[in-house]
């Protein structure tokens, strides 16, 4: 029987890491495509129905308006690299940077000037420019009409437990 030479080891180990690299990120993807279609389908009630401050949710869940400020977004240089959370951050999925609001809430994001409204994951952190409350995904800020401007004011509600508090 004739043995492998270490260049063919070689070839064997770096296509199986290369393998279970592949298939990790794309169990990572279908995770936290699956997360963002949860919470579309989940928001999308609030859409249409959002008053004031807060809407019921659900037993004990309610929208809570977080602040009204600066957004801008994000998206090209960024793509494929890794988030605060760990996620690799991907443009075309509804997720966006917060320096307070913490990792892993689900918001709603609306364009104060169109009123369009879009449910977003945050999954990093950021903006790091001073005046600026948040940074979306590409993919928000084209469903948020502000692609082009790359800035807008919006107002950010979170889905809390119990009754909400009001900060500005």
């Amino acid at each position: 029987m004739k043995r492998l030479s270490w260049f063919a080891w070689a070839i064997i180990v770096v296509l199986t890491l290369a393998l279970g690299l592949y298939a990790g990120y794309k169990v990572m993807k279908a995770i936290s495509d699956i997360k963002v279609m949860d919470l579309e389908a989940e928001l999308e009630t609030a859409q249409t129905s959002l008053i004031d401050l807060s809407i019921e949710f659900e037993q004990n869940r309610v929208l809570a308006h977080v602040w009204t400020g600066l957004c801008s977004w994000y998206g090209d240089r960024e793509n494929g690299r890794p988030t605060a959370s760990g996620q690799i951050f991907d443009m075309w999925d509804l997720t966006g940077a917060s320096r307070t609001i913490r990792l892993g809430s689900m918001i709603i994001v609306e364009n104060v000037e169109t009123g369009r409204m879009v449910p977003v994951l945050v999954n990093d952190r950021g903006p790091y420019i001073t005046g600026r409350g948040l940074d979306v995904s590409k993919a928000v800020a084209e469903r948020l009409g502000m692609l082009k401007q790359g800035l807008a004011k919006v107002r950010v509600y979170e889905l809390v437990q119990g009754r909400p508090s009001v900060r500005d």
